[in-house]
Order: C-alpha cells, then structure tokens, then sequence
C-alpha cells in the first residue's frame, strides 16, 4: 500500500498512520543505502586481504632481489598495521611519499 505524495504535506496535517508510513519509507531507504555502503566496504576489505596475502607470497620468493623483498614485506606489515586500526574505528590517514601526492 503506498501513501500518496507527502513532499508537500507537513507532518504536522498527517494523520499518525501516514506518518507511521513516511517513517517506514525513511527507514527502508536508509537500511539499503547502509547495506549497500556496508557490502562496499566488506568488498574492499576482502580485496585488499587478497592484494596482501599476494604480496607476501611475492616477498618470499628467493629470486626477487632482497631489497624488493624488504619493501614489500614493510608494505605487508603497514598494510596490517593499518586494517587493524581501520577495524578498531580509527580513520585511515594517507601516507604522502612524495610532494606532488
């Protein structure tokens, strides 16, 4: 059952079952928009582990040059270092490894 047109009615003149309704669509939109927002990021979350674990397999191959090595296995563990903050709700801050980032 759908309510009519409420963009132009003040929810004061609304009798409580429509807004009850206008209630009801609010919260439907917002819980798509978080759940698309929360199966971005569980996304992103998944391929950036993915990006890691390939990493870290790259770092242990003998045959890539040990400062290549070195680099990539600090880039492993800041990237950890990193996801673990992320998770404890701390915002990610960029590091800037040049002047012209």
């Amino acid at each position: 059952m759908r309510i009519k047109d409420t963009s132009f009615l003040h929810r004061s003149d609304m009798t409580l079952n429509e807004r009850l309704q206008y209630a009801e669509i609010q919260l439907g939109k917002a819980v798509e928009r978080e759940s698309a927002r929360a199966m971005t990021a569980a996304s992103m979350d998944e391929m950036i582990d993915e990006i890691i674990d390939e990493l870290r397999e790259v770092a242990y191959l003998k045959t890539c040059n040990p400062i290549i090595r070195r680099r990539l296995m600090s880039m492993v563990l800041r990237a950890e270092k990193d996801l673990a903050r992320i998770a404890e709700g701390v915002e990610y801050v960029r590091r800037r490894r040049r002047e012209d980032d």
